[in-house]
């Protein structure tokens, strides 16, 4: 990378950070295609909600190895394995993002890779292997298969799609999060929760939903998805008190995601989860 005096890198070293972001999810991608719809054991991580397989971690360790080799200075957070090493550059990988649904033989599921370069987001790619579509993002914008991807969608609730992604199902699922979700349900025109937060945030960005609810959120669930969608021209907001706090955002478990051009001050969402009370 070429740092830059004042501390970011540029925009060169960001499109090639894109590139290693977009082979370590396509390698990723590629071992989790191996045992989509076979005979595969899951394993409960702490409860029977939250599971992991053979492949989740098989592909995290591919993926680690290949940043690691790219960039040994670098620091890497992986959902299965923590966080390895220490360095201004951290990459976020969620090897296999919905293993629920990987597990089930659904097809939903992605692989997530994002690289923050001291405390800013630089470079993204989100990984569909089922529909071989590769979302990806650079500080010169976000791509699907290459391709521009300028976020576009429906202005009002009532003509649009959210995706409210967490927390784990379970007998003890908040209350607070049962609220949004009728919320949601009564202000939207469809509610859908797909259980791939990383995939979710691809969706927003290329249009084909229009807001995303984010609760109960791990930083390598957004990192990728987050600076995609923001590349694109969306938003993604996080509560007052964290946006305030000087942590970075995608540290904050709670997240609302949308379109360039809905209409967000037109939803009681923005009172409801983010704490900030838009016009009427």
């Amino acid at each position: 990378m070429h740092p830059l005096s004042d501390g970011r890198i540029s925009a060169q070293a960001s499109v090639a950070l894109a590139a290693d972001a977009k082979a370590a999810a396509l390698r990723g991608g590629g071992i989790a295609l191996e045992g989509f719809r076979k005979q595969v054991r899951v394993v409960g991580k702490g409860s029977d909600y939250d599971i992991v397989t053979r492949y989740d971690r098989l592909s995290e360790e591919a993926i680690t190895e290949y940043l690691l080799t790219e960039h040994p200075e670098a620091a890497v957070l992986g959902e299965e394995a923590g966080q390895s090493g220490d360095g201004d550059l951290v990459w976020f990988v969620d090897p296999i993002d919905g293993t629920k649904n990987f597990a089930s033989g659904l097809p939903l599921f992605c692989v997530s890779v994002g690289a923050a370069y001291r405390g800013s987001m630089v470079a993204a790619a989100v990984y569909d292997p089922v529909h071989d579509d590769l979302y990806s993002a650079s500080l010169g914008g976000a791509f699907l298969n290459g391709e521009p991807l300028r976020s576009h969608g429906s202005e009002l609730p009532c003509e649009s799609v959210v995706l409210i992604d967490g927390p784990d199902e379970g007998p003890e699922y908040p209350p607070t999060h049962q609220e949004i979700l009728i919320d949601c349900l009564r202000e939207f025109r469809a509610v859908r929760r797909i259980g791939s937060c990383a995939l979710e945030l691809a969706y927003v960005a290329s249009g084909r939903a229009d807001v995303q609810v984010g609760l109960d959120i791990h930083p390598w669930d957004v990192a990728a998805g987050m600076f995609i969608l923001r590349q694109s021209g969306g938003h993604y907001e996080v509560p007052a008190d964290a946006a305030s706090g000087g942590q970075p955002e995608w540290e904050s478990p709670v997240f609302l995601a949308y379109t360039a051009n809905f209409r967000i001050r037109r939803s009681r969402l923005r009172s409801r989860i983010l704490g900030v009370h838009g016009s009427p």
